[in-house]
């Protein structure tokens, strides 16, 4: 081996190795042990890419070549095997020197394993809180739409209740007007329920009839579980008011609905 080469195994922190074009390894600096837990001489005589991660093989290869072929440097990184079947993560320069008969190529390298793992955990948590402020934006947006669709609600359910006090009981347009307000009365429970989700909605504690939140929420389960799921209530007679939200309850309702129909196998057609 050159005599620089011995200079540099002396003070080597990183791996230093030299490999034949063939990529047989030559020789590997004493500092490999404590970065991969091997020996020099459990590496020596390997062929370079049969300690390489499959999925580096390629890549591995093609620069050994390229540098035996254009002389120049190159830089790399790859997963090699360590000790106990352990991948470490390095970050390689190969260049081409000449041995004492032929020339090598000289690779030397760190490890930066734990490196890369932080740095994937800093680009996952910012990614995390990117999505986070997404999230918060359009929950603010769906907030304030649905605050002022709220409040639409609230005057065509005033004005329907209004319509229907002045029609006498045997007019025509009653029927039309009592479905304007039950719909947006129904509308304006579904407004309650995602500012709720929402969190911009206060609890509001009310005495309420189970049986009246079950058969209310009964129309809106339908449609929630789709014509090839069939449900049915069953009301206890005599059940006796209890103070609640509402529209907690009618959460609870859907919550329920939804978890039984993901486990039921009609669900999957």
């Amino acid at each position: 081996m050159p005599e620089p080469l011995h200079d540099l195994d002396s003070h080597a922190h990183d791996i230093v190795a030299t490999i034949e074009a063939s990529g047989v390894i030559t020789h590997v600096a004493p500092s490999i042990q404590p970065t991969l837990g091997l020996a020099p001489a459990e590496v020596i005589g390997n062929v370079l890419w049969e300690l390489v991660h499959p999925a580096d093989v390629a890549d591995v290869h093609a620069a050994i070549a390229d540098v035996f072929a254009a002389g120049s440097a190159c830089a790399i990184e790859f997963q090699i095997l360590g000790v106990a079947g352990r991948w470490h993560r390095l970050d390689a320069a190969i260049q081409l020197v000449q041995g004492e008969s032929r020339l090598e190529a000289v690779l030397t390298a760190s490890d930066v394993t734990e490196r890369r793992r932080v740095e994937a955990a800093l680009r996952e948590r910012d990614e995390q809180l990117r999505q986070a402020r997404k999230m918060e934006v359009v929950g603010r947006l769906a907030g304030g739409i649905t605050h002022d669709f709220g409040n639409l609600l609230t005057v065509i359910i005033g004005a329907s209740g209004q319509v229907l006090d002045g029609l006498p009981p045997t007019s025509p347009l009653r029927p039309p007007a009592e479905s304007i307000r039950t719909t947006a009365e129904r509308a304006a429970s579904m407004v309650r329920q995602l500012m709720s989700f929402s969190r911009q909605r206060e609890d509001v504690v009310d005495v309420v009839d189970l049986n009246d939140v079950v058969g209310d929420a009964e129309e809106l389960l339908d449609r929630l579980l789709g014509g090839h799921i069939q449900f049915n209530t069953v009301r206890a007679p005599g059940l006796w008011p209890v103070k609640a939200d509402r529209t907690q309850i009618e959460q609870v309702l859907l919550n329920l609905a939804v978890n039984a129909a993901m486990r039921c196998p009609a669900a999957a057609r």
